[in-house]
């Protein structure tokens, strides 16, 4: 495994914020362990900060509660009929 290094990216001043090395959040929903592993893996090398979800219920507070720029979801988990 190659050491996860991430980079920072200012935050744009002109959506109201200020200069903050905050990196833009994405939220992987997967129920299998090693998708998560190199989903992780490739994104924060391409500096963004993965927030990982391996179960529907808490991936929907996890959602609400980051807001985050992209969510990407397993669409077939074990136990989710719908999402």
């Amino acid at each position: 495994v190659r050491p996860r290094h991430r980079r920072k990216r200012p935050h744009n001043e002109s959506s109201g914020g200020s200069l903050v090395n905050e990196l833009p959040k994405i939220v992987v929903i997967d129920d299998t362990p090693e998708v998560l592993d190199l989903l992780e893996i490739l994104l924060s090398d391409e500096g963004f900060e993965v927030i990982r979800c391996q179960e529907a219920a808490d991936a929907v507070v996890t959602v609400a509660d980051t807001a985050p720029v992209l969510v990407i979801a397993d669409l077939r988990m074990a136990g989710v009929e719908r999402w």
